[in-house]
């Protein structure tokens, strides 16, 4: 008797490319992000350092922690991952994680200095970055998520999160804004 061997799925060449790509990109994808929590991380300190009122050192406080909280997620440790997983869950989502990003550069804008610019622009430019391989290549989302053990937020939990974090940028900007028309 001849053992019958299941056939073999044949693959075009694109997508064995793609699949080469793909480590390639979650490679780049999270050197950039910590690259980007090096930079936010330094545009912080100096904000800190040189901040004429509370509340820009209160952003300053808030970009620190953002830029960690980033740079944890991207290190991928079995025990860091799935404690980001259950608390910030938003950053296994694409949506989340872009949205994320943008807020991160939106806090660096809102100190008005050349520093702030150039990281804001940068971080902003690493959303696009990262929406363009997390929508071109979903399966970069499911690297990210099996790093966590499959036990992120579901997506309601995880907008509401993010929307905290809008609800505290907003507060923070408005008590600068007030700040500065006092002067």
């Amino acid at each position: 008797m001849g053992s019958s061997a299941a056939p073999q799925p044949t693959y075009t060449q694109a997508e064995v490319d793609r699949q080469i790509q793909i480590p390639r990109l979650v490679f780049v994808t999270r050197c950039l992000n910590i690259a980007m929590c090096t930079l936010m991380g330094v545009v912080a300190i100096l904000e800190l350092l040189k901040s004429p009122s509370a509340s820009a050192g209160i952003l300053s406080v808030y970009l620190l922690m953002f830029s960690c909280l980033l740079c944890c997620f991207e290190v991928h440790l079995k025990v860091i991952a799935m404690k980001i997983a259950n608390n910030f869950g938003f950053l296994f989502s694409p949506i989340g994680r872009i949205c994320f990003l943008i807020f991160i550069g939106i806090i660096c804008f809102s100190f008005k200095t050349l520093v702030g610019y150039i990281g804001g622009g940068c971080m902003c430019g690493n959303a696009i970055f990262n929406g363009y391989v997390l929508f071109k290549y979903p399966e970069v989302y499911e690297v990210n998520t099996m790093h966590a053990g499959g036990s992120t937020l579901d997506l309601p939990s995880s907008m509401l999160l993010l929307f905290v974090f809008v609800i505290c940028f907003c507060y923070s900007v408005n008590s600068t804004h007030q700040s500065y028309r006092s002067l």
